[in-house]
């Protein structure tokens, strides 16, 4: 009887040897991941703020749509070019109320659903007093990574 019982103690000695190595490499793997997610995540903050910066100080207007036309960010040139006084005052208004001519925003937005970028495009815009703007678009769709 001392054999089986001596055979079931190194059985289970064994076992915990097993998940001891196994729990060990586990926390290995947690603290390398948390490592890449850490530099990951500083590489995105980094990204973020040259992005930012270079929205912020561009001289010409940049701005970004959503898919229904309305504004969800501009620069600070962009109330200016359209002859806001600021920047809430621009967030108010449909992108379709930029264009000259409404139905040139949506021959743009098909283009730019169909191809999904267009490149200096010509467009006619208009301030707030209607004042014509004629301007080279460049755009781009932002698709969400399950379409």
């Amino acid at each position: 009887m001392n054999a089986v019982f001596d055979l079931y103690d190194l059985a289970l000695l064994l076992l915990s040897v097993l998940l001891i190595a196994l729990t060990v490499k586990l926390i290995r793997y947690r603290a390398d991941f948390e490592a890449q997610l850490r530099a990951r995540t500083a590489e995105l903050q980094e990204n973020r703020e040259i992005y930012r910066g270079y929205f912020a100080t561009y001289q010409g207007c940049a701005f970004i749509t959503s898919g229904e036309g309305t504004f969800i960010d501009f620069n600070d040139a962009a109330p200016a070019f359209f002859g806001y006084q600021n920047r809430a005052e621009l967030l108010g208004i449909r992108i379709t109320e930029i264009f000259a001519v409404p139905a040139e925003c949506d021959v743009q937005l098909a283009l730019i659903r169909e191809r999904g970028l267009i490149r200096e495009q010509p467009v006619h815009l208009k301030k707030k007093d209607g004042t014509s703007i004629f301007a080279l678009m460049t755009a781009m769709a932002r698709r969400d990574r399950a379409e």
